[in-house]
């Protein structure tokens, strides 16, 4: 037991048991740990861990992690239980937009934080760090990413990430701040530049690809894409970040590698901004950052301990990211691109890389069994549509995407390429709408099908007995895999 221990394993312990912490207050809703003197505890615990990294020191750094994740996950809640005890009561709520409005059939979907209720019991408004999820019958209202929103209704409880809800909300003011959401202003006028060019919904599908904006896709297409499990597409995620960081290996690599560094990570940064630092480009965007600079410093991680390291850093920013929807299917999908797929293809195809369409195969099928379970325990709906729409329009995704690019591009520099790029683009699209209302037409591809808890843990544990089973016959070495450098596309 008192034999030195690398500190990269007690690390490791120190992680995972952060994340156990989080889930830990979200099953059990613990009201202790939370004072400061637990956060203190925890990094005395962790630099003593580090400083004699010994094997007895299991126990103290998997006690500190316990406690810096159940700290801060109790810190988070905190706010949010003020909130929910005002449920059941007509309050007064300003608050900042931080997504895109959604267009729903009864009205808009508005998601606020950095909420400030104005308590009629009380002179004083509350400030409170919650999410808070509305509605607004009112469709002409505009509202955008950035504005501070100030509503009146029924306080109702929450759902997801999200401490409460308030249905049909009278809206009372709607303040653009100055100078506001810059990045979400350029993307806007770059994405008007497009729609010169290309006609909608053809080029509102493109925006959901490019930049992850759904915001004005039409309702009848929206019910298409849910309906054969292809919302995934028009989410800012990994697929569109891994694209930038290797445009960037491309473009700079023959200056130097601290230039791919610099430049991807400028990328990165900016491209985060410009779809507004959601759950899954949070996730998306670190996995990126820390795979350039492992290649930078010609460096090797496992792709379990780059997970785990995501996850928890990620849980320390957010922890209700655990039960955000877009960040588990965000990690489900890294997890079964990253892991399942390269056993897959040597055990199919050994030291021989495969060609486009078995890679794609694989990987599809990879991240779908990865993120099934995650998809049936929150919607309860599955289409067996999705796998091979999913194969038809995937490969020509990075088409349509540059294509849609370009027109902007050119539209501000050279229009009469603008109108030709667009046609191309335009045309694309069209094929893909065509295709999705066909297959959301084949009601028998889709059905109902509900996964609680303990069928999600059973399913997982089944794909991790199937991966070790996969590796011993393989002999696969994961830390060979780094997005940078490989062909991989990761999915989103």
């Amino acid at each position: 037991m008192l034999h030195k221990i690398h500190p990269s394993f007690l690390f490791l312990a120190f992680l995972c048991t952060i994340i156990l912490g989080v889930g830990f207050c979200f099953l059990f809703q613990p009201s202790s740990f939370t004072h400061f003197l637990w956060l203190i505890l925890a990094i005395i615990l962790l630099l003593v861990s580090l400083g004699f990294s010994r094997k007895i020191f299991f126990v103290t750094i998997i006690f500190a992690g316990f406690l810096l994740g159940t700290f801060r996950t109790n810190f988070s809640l905190q706010d949010q239980k003020i909130l929910t005890q005002f449920v059941g009561q007509t309050l007064t709520i300003s608050g900042t937009v931080y997504e895109d409005i959604d267009e729903k059939s009864s009205g808009i979907a508005v998601r606020l934080n950095n909420l400030e209720i104005k308590n009629p019991e009380k002179t004083e408004s509350q400030k409170i760090q919650a999410d808070l999820y509305i509605t607004i019958s009112n469709k002409q209202l505009t509202i955008k990413r950035g504005d501070i929103l100030t509503i009146n209704g029924k306080l109702s409880d929450g759902f997801g990430s999200f401490a409460a809800s308030v249905k049909f909300a009278q809206v009372i003011q709607i303040v653009e701040p100055v100078p506001g959401d810059v990045a979400r202003q350029l993307r806007d006028n770059f994405g008007e530049k497009i729609k010169a060019h290309i006609k909608s919904p053809e080029a509102d599908l493109s925006l959901g690809y490019l930049l992850g904006q759904k915001s004005a896709l039409p309702m009848n297409l929206m019910d298409a894409l849910l309906v054969v499990g292809l919302t995934h597409m028009i989410v800012a995620s990994g697929y569109n970040l891994t694209i930038l960081v290797r445009l960037a290996r491309k473009i700079f690599s023959k200056i130097s590698r601290f230039s791919v560094l610099l430049f991807g990570i400028i990328l990165i940064i900016a491209f985060s901004a410009v779809t507004g630092f959601g759950a899954s480009i949070m996730r998306a965007a670190i996995v990126s950052i820390l795979s350039l600079l492992f290649w930078y410093r010609n460096r090797k991680s496992h792709p379990i301990n780059l997970l785990i390291f995501v996850a928890a850093l990620t849980l320390l920013l957010n922890p209700t990211y655990l039960i955000n929807l877009g960040w588990l299917l965000s990690f489900a999908s890294f997890a079964g691109i990253m892991l399942l797929s390269p056993l897959l293809t040597k055990y199919f195809y050994g030291e021989k890389p495969p060609k486009t369409i078995p890679a794609l195969l694989i990987e599809t099928m990879s991240a779908f069994l990865f993120t099934l379970p995650i998809i049936l325990s929150f919607s309860g709906h599955f289409s067996i549509a999705s796998l091979p729409a999913n194969l038809i329009i995937g490969p020509t995704i990075p088409i349509a995407m540059l294509l849609t690019f370009l027109t902007g591009i050119f539209a501000i520099f050279i229009p009469p390429l603008a109108t030709i790029t667009g046609f191309l683009a335009e045309k694309l699209l069209s094929f893909h709408i065509w295709l999705i209302h066909q297959f959301e037409q084949f009601s028998f591809l889709h059905f109902q099908l509900t996964f609680n808890l303990p069928a999600v843990i059973i399913f997982y544990a089944i794909l991790i007995l199937i991966m070790i089973y996969l590796w011993k016959k393989t002999g696969l070495v994961f830390r060979e895999i780094n997005l940078i450098e490989t062909n991989k596309i990761e999915l989103p």
